[in-house]
């Protein structure tokens, strides 16, 4: 990509971080290397005081340079000339609990200074968590009397607001799921009694002719089934399509095809439960009925 010349146009998160921010985040290099001390410059007014060697995430490097290979590549940010050359890439991961999650995360080499707000991430033993954030904080507090500490958190409770984000989800859309399937049944309910109502003579001259009432049951049964393959087999193939849009657009993990026949088996069974009472229905009819209507 070059200034004057438009190439993919992604938006990303930024961190900033010293030579420690990776092995802090957990997250690892996959291509290229991670920052030295000596690329870390300080925060200033403007962006940069030098041209920048950053970090992309695997995911932001797909977006931008799809088939290609991102590394030493240079990447641009709107309204700058400026290039910054990609020397790493980075395992994905979340860079913020705020909006919706990306793993589209460019990672600059600053170090926070007196300008502007900043977080800090201390990574702890395990079950030294709480009392080495109160040192920190002490220390932050004291080393720099005009420092102003918002907040102190363990990383624990920004994965429960997280979570409940997703739980509060994933509750509305289970909601919704049972909405529309109850929704379908009435469909197919209702289908399944205006064929009985409009074939009743069609049936009548069945059971004239000998057919038994469990073939009139697995006659509407069987065109019910079909209707229903029909429809899972259209639904498969948007739901795959869209699961493939969603997952490349936002980075989502690809969707489990076990979930697609799990679904694909319960509307099959409550599709024919549906139909069931119809169908019996249909098989009461006696054989007098076709010839009182022939």
């Amino acid at each position: 990509i070059h200034p004057g010349k438009r190439g993919n146009s992604v938006t990303m998160r930024s961190l900033q971080m010293d030579e420690a921010g990776l092995k802090t985040l957990g997250a690892r290099i996959v291509a290229g290397r991670d920052f030295r001390a000596a690329d870390i410059q300080p925060v200033t007014h403007g962006l940069f005081v030098n041209e920048p060697e950053v970090l992309i995430t695997e995911s932001l490097a797909r977006r931008l340079f799809p088939g290609g290979n991102a590394l030493g590549k240079p990447i641009y940010i709107e309204g700058s000339s400026n290039p910054m050359t990609v020397v790493g890439i980075t395992t994905d991961f979340i860079s913020s609990v705020y909006g919706t999650p990306t793993y589209n995360v460019v990672m600059y080499p600053q170090a926070p200074g007196n300008y502007g707000a900043y977080f800090c991430l201390v990574r702890t033993r395990p079950g030294k968590t709480g009392s080495l954030m109160q040192t920190a904080v002490r220390h932050m507090a004291t080393s720099n009397l005009d420092r102003t500490i918002f907040f102190a958190h363990p990383l624990g409770y920004y994965k429960e607001r997280l979570d409940a984000q997703n739980r509060h989800t994933a509750i509305f859309l289970l909601t919704v799921t049972a909405l529309i399937l109850s929704v379908t049944c009435l469909g197919i309910f209702g289908l399944t009694a205006f064929n009985v109502s409009t074939r009743t003579k069609l049936i009548g001259t069945l059971r004239a002719v000998g057919a038994r009432k469990a073939d009139v049951v697995s006659r509407f049964m069987v065109e019910n089934a079909i209707i229903l393959a029909a429809g899972a087999f259209a639904g498969c193939v948007l739901a795959l399509g869209v699961a493939d849009w969603l997952s490349v657009q936002y980075q989502l993990p690809r969707l489990d095809l076990d979930y697609l026949a799990i679904g694909v088996l319960a509307i099959g069974v409550i599709g024919q439960l549906a139909a069931w009472q119809p169908a019996r229905r249909a098989a009461a009819v006696p054989p007098s009925v076709a010839t009182r209507t022939i």
